[in-house]
């Protein structure tokens, strides 16, 4: 909604950005899902440790997912951009959207394996609730309200500034998985 208030080439390459985006991010919900059955799985065995280590061993992975996902929308941007025939200013306005993606990109990867994957595997859903709760509603929408219609800050930088709460759902996480809180055994005792 906050682009369209920025006007109609915001809106067209956003657009654009969140076709790459979901194209890129497709196998990260795949090893999210695959972290919370392998994750889920070791607790329900009632083997902690090998919880612990597969999230780690995740962890892990989401870095190398997120450095995936970034060269996928740079490798991507000027193939997308020039597909769609939208004028000039909205292909330039895209170009530099797709670069604030591509970073985001990075973040998205850590966060979807981390929350979605490690912490319900490990059955730390109250937490993950609060992390996209206060990463979106406390920090990432107020703030880009205020830069783009106190501030006036440019279209891409305002697009930036929409997607923080990636990175600070990533320091979350990253801050709780420093400990073992994050793993619960959830599964009901034998009857």
């Amino acid at each position: 909604r906050l682009l369209g208030m920025l006007g109609t080439s915001a809106v067209a390459a956003n657009t654009i950005i969140s076709v790459v985006q979901q194209l890129s991010t497709v196998a990260v919900f795949g090893v999210a899902s695959a972290a919370a059955v392998l994750i889920g799985k070791a607790i329900g065995e009632g083997d902690m440790n090998k919880a612990h280590d597969r999230g780690h061993t995740f962890l892990l992975i989401s870095y190398l997912f997120g450095l995936i996902v970034m060269g996928v929308i740079l490798a991507l941007q000027r193939v997308a951009v020039d597909f769609y025939k939208v004028e000039p200013a909205t292909k330039e306005l895209a170009h530099q959207m797709m670069l604030v993606a591509a970073l985001i990109g990075f973040f998205v990867s850590i966060s979807g394996i981390g929350i979605v994957g490690i912490l319900r595997g490990g059955g730390d859903t109250k937490f993950s609730l609060w992390i996209e709760v206060i990463g979106l509603w406390f920090i990432a929408v107020p703030a880009a309200y205020f830069v783009a219609f106190v501030l006036e800050w440019p279209i891409p930088l305002v697009f930036l500034v929409m997607k923080i709460d990636e990175p600070v759902k990533v320091v979350l996480f990253l801050i709780r998985m420093r400990g073992s809180k994050w793993l619960r055994n959830v599964t009901r005792k034998e009857i």
